[in-house]
């Protein structure tokens, strides 16, 4: 049972990571009226900011893994997954939005390289498969 709980709650970085890669489009129409985007590069960046921010943050994801361990990579890496929607939250300008959506996408992409591993290894051999699989599925959901 603590099991199945480690890894739901684990798996949260994959629905994350999915909820807002599908949410951008719709949340879109509403940031360009509220903050006046003058085209459409600007939108584009907003959009692109997140998965420029996730490739990035594989790498340090894998970087503090190896570091200093799953579970503290975990914790580290959430810092920056909390910090872009309340920056994104503040947002008085564009910029600011944009800088959001990069943190978001840095610990999230921290987290898609961090959570399998912990999963991993938190699971007995037997069900490994299936407790990873949760993060997978929590992906597409």
């Amino acid at each position: 049972m603590i099991l199945l709980r480690i890894a739901l709650f684990a798996a949260l970085g994959g629905f994350l990571f999915g909820y807002d890669l599908g949410l951008i489009g719709g949340a879109l129409l509403g940031i360009k009226d509220d903050l006046q985007l003058s085209s459409t590069f600007q939108g584009e960046l907003i959009v692109g900011a997140f998965k420029f921010g996730a490739f990035f943050g594989t790498f340090f994801g894998g970087a503090t893994m190896l570091r200093y361990g799953r579970r503290k990579a975990l914790a580290l890496n959430s810092i920056f997954a909390t910090l872009g929607p309340l920056v994104m939250a503040l947002a008085v300008g564009t910029w600011m939005v944009i800088l959001g959506r990069a943190m978001s996408g840095f610990g999230i992409g921290a987290c898609a390289i961090v959570v399998p591993a912990y999963l991993a290894e938190m699971a007995p051999a037997k069900h490994r498969g299936a407790v990873v699989q949760i993060y997978e599925v929590m992906l597409c959901v």
